[in-house]
């Protein structure tokens, strides 16, 4: 076993997974909610990036904000996370 991995799981100098923030900025299965108009038993989830600006805090407060594109069919969801402070981690 590698021990640098236990920083990820062991309490003593404990980091965030960088993976930690697609959970924290996603907003829920929103175009399963009828109000979208969209046939969401249709919907190919196609592709996923992100790009980390700074290792995620193991504790804190954070703020997620989330813009949908649509084009077409074709439906992108850009999602930020930040402090409240407005210190960007990742998008």
């Amino acid at each position: 076993m590698d021990e640098k991995a236990l920083n990820y799981v062991y309490e003593e100098n404990l980091k965030a997974l960088p993976t930690m923030s697609t959970v924290l900025a996603y907003p829920g299965f929103w175009l399963k909610e009828p109000d979208t108009g969209v046939d969401w038993t249709k919907v190919l989830h196609a592709d996923q990036e992100i790009i980390l600006h700074k290792p995620l805090p193991p504790s804190g407060t954070v703020k997620a904000t989330t813009k949908v594109k649509v084009k077409v069919s074709l439906f992108t969801l850009l999602a930020q996370l930040a402090r409240k402070t407005a210190s960007l981690f990742a998008h």
